[in-house]
């Protein structure tokens, strides 16, 4: 009974995703990728969601669909002995588009090599309560330029 009480509490929380805005929505995703809680995170995702991580320098890919956010998630747990990321800020771009500015820290599983508070940014789309794309711009400059908004000068 209870595995039936949770599988309908992630579709009624998926059904009113379209009642939030595209920051919300965004922000849940975020902080639920955050703490690899992939079951809390799915949901926010439309089923052909793009998350395009083309311009990584190590292993640059677009991962599309449920299926790839999960093997994206995997693929850094295994790369990644400690990958911690913070949500520094959240800018509306547009009714769909959300800015995202974060901070990592992370240790190679293998190597030990550590990344210090390394800065990004993503941006998201949002279209019907769900996440349809999400492009990882590892400089912030460029996620700025791409989304129409001055870049700050105290960045």
């Amino acid at each position: 009974m209870a595995a039936h009480g949770a599988a309908r509490g992630r579709w009624a929380r998926s059904l009113s995703t379209v009642e939030l805005t595209a920051t919300e929505i965004v922000r849940r995703a975020f902080e639920a990728w955050a703490t690899r809680d992939l079951d809390e995170m799915v949901p926010y995702y439309h089923p052909d969601a793009v998350y395009d991580c083309s311009l990584r320098i190590l292993n640059p890919e677009v991962y599309v669909g449920h299926e790839e956010l999960r093997r994206f998630s995997a693929e850094i747990d295994a790369i990644w002995d400690v990958f911690d990321v913070t949500l520094e800020d959240l800018i509306e771009i547009d009714e769909e588009r959300v800015l995202v500015l974060m901070r990592s820290n992370a240790r190679g599983r293998s190597s030990g090599v550590e990344l210090v508070d390394t800065k990004a940014a993503t941006v998201f789309t949002v279209r019907d309560g769900q996440i349809v794309h999400s492009k990882l711009y590892p400089e912030r400059r460029d996620a700025f330029s791409e989304a129409g908004i001055p870049y700050p000068e105290t960045e």
